[in-house]
C-alpha cells in the first residue's frame, strides 16, 4: 500500500504539520485538514471516499473545498464516512448553512455528497480495501481506522492519548506493517496531554509495547512548536521502528 502524508499546503516545504491528512492508494483519504487544498483542481485526482477520524477543525478544515472541487466531476457522490456523533458535529457546525451549505439542502446536494455512519469495529469496503473503525481516546468522539489490502495492513491511530482496543484490533490483523501514531506535545506537558487526549514521547514507551516489533511507526501529529524537542525524545526511546513523518513524503508498505 502507498501511503502519502498531505502537506498541509500545496507545494510547501515545511516539515510542520499544522493539517492532517493522509491519502491511500490514491483512494482513500483519511481526514480532510487540507485534503481540499491539494484536491481542489478540475483535472485532479478524482478521489471519491474521505474517512474522518473526528471534528476537530484540523481535520476537517478543508472538507468543504474539496466537496466543491468533487461535485464538478459527476462521477458519484463523494461519501463522507465517520461515526453518527461526528457527522452530527459536521452537520450542525459546518455544512449549517452559516459556516457552509447545507449540501442536503441544495437540488442536486445527493448527488455529489453522501455522509455514511460508521459503527464502532465496522468494516467499509472500497475497491480492494477494506477500512475498519475502532474509537480511540479522545475528548470529542474519535475513531482511529484499520486499513487492509488483503496482504498488507495500517493502522491511523487518529488524535489519542493511551489506549487499547485499536492494538488488539492491529495485533489480530494479518499483514500489520505500519502504524501511523501522533505523538502531539513533549514529555513536560504531560498534564496537558492528558487532558487534550494525546501523546507525549513518554507516553509512547508504554504504547510500543502494544504494536508488533516488526511494524514501522510513523510518527506524526508533531505540534510545530514543539517540534524539535518532541523529535529529540523520541531519538532517546532507540527504537529502530520509530520514524518522523516527512510532509508531502509518499510512503511503500
Amino acid at each position: 500500500m502507498k501511503v502519502r502524508v498531505l502537506a498541509s499546503a500545496p507545494r510547501s516545504s515545511s516539515d510542520h504539520q499544522y493539517l492532517t491528512t493522509f491519502v491511500v492508494d490514491d483512494a482513500v483519504a483519511i481526514d480532510a485538514g487540507c485534503l481540499g487544498l491539494h484536491y481542489a483542481s478540475a483535472d485532479g485526482p478524482q478521489l471519491r471516499h474521505v474517512f474522518i477520524t473526528h471534528a476537530h477543525i484540523d481535520h476537517v478544515c478543508t472538507l468543504p473545498l474539496f466537496l466543491e472541487s468533487a461535485s464538478h466531476h459527476r462521477n458519484g457522490p463523494v461519501r463522507v464516512y465517520g461515526s453518527a456523533d461526528t457527522l452530527r458535529i459536521l452537520r450542525e457546525h459546518l455544512f449549517n448553512n452559516r459556516m457552509w451549505l447545507d449540501y442536503d439542502r441544495l437540488p442536486d446536494g445527493g448527488s455529489h455528497v453522501a455522509l455514511v455512519p460508521v459503527d464502532a469495529e465496522q468494516t467499509v469496503r472500497v475497491g480492494e480495501l477494506r477500512i475498519t473503525a475502532v474509537p480511540v481516546v479522545h475528548p470529542i468522539p474519535t475513531f482511529g481506522y484499520v486499513v487492509e489490502n488483503g496482504s498488507r495492513a495500517l493502522v491511523f491511530g487518529a488524535d489519542s492519548g493511551p489506549t487499547d482496543r485499536i492494538w488488539e484490533v492491529a495485533r489480530a490483523t494479518h499483514g500489520l506493517s505500519a502504524v501511523f501514531l501522533e505523538c502531539s506535545l513533549p514529555s513536560h506537558l504531560s498534564d496537558l496531554a492528558a487532558k487534550t487526549g494525546h501523546l507525549t514521547p513518554k507516553l509512547w514507551t508504554r504504547e510500543l509495547e502494544k504494536i508488533p516489533d516488526d511494524c514501522t511507526i510513523v510518527a506524526v501529529h508533531i505540534k510545530p512548536y514543539h517540534r524539535s524537542q518532541v523529535i529529540a525524545e523520541l531519538a532517546t526511546l532507540a527504537d529502530d521502528r520509530i520514524q518522523i513523518a516527512e510532509p508531502g513524503l509518499e510512503y511503500a508498505f
